[in-house]
């Protein structure tokens, strides 16, 4: 069935007037704009709940470019620390680091 024709009762196609293709093309055109302001809200809504419920763990802390697309990061994960070499071949665990106390500005050390 082809929908730019009108059937009667005895099937034969009669074509449809103007504003009922606009109409028609309107409706689709609707259609497609609600389908896609779903996803495209549900995409959104569903990034922000991700970003806010994740805590932080891994942070790079320090980096030190050392010529030729390689360098060291100093990175932390939870209360760790880890010195890592970054190179074209890829990633190379060099240390761990001791974690020193941080200190607050009137000089007390933090746990």
């Amino acid at each position: 069935m082809n929908p730019f024709f009108a059937h009667d009762s005895l099937g034969t196609a009669y074509p449809l007037p103007l504003n009922s293709m606009v109409q028609l093309v309107g409706g689709f055109l609707f259609l497609a704009a609600g389908i896609y302001a779903y996803f495209h809200l549900k995409k959104a809504t569903s990034l922000c709940k991700r970003r806010n419920k994740s805590t932080n763990h891994l942070n790079i802390l320090e980096t030190r470019p050392l010529g030729n697309r390689q360098f060291l990061l100093v990175v932390t994960y939870e209360q760790e620390k880890f010195l890592i070499g970054v190179s074209p071949n890829g990633l190379q665990f060099l240390s761990r680091l001791k974690v020193s106390p941080t200190k607050s500005p009137f000089g007390i050390k933090d746990k």
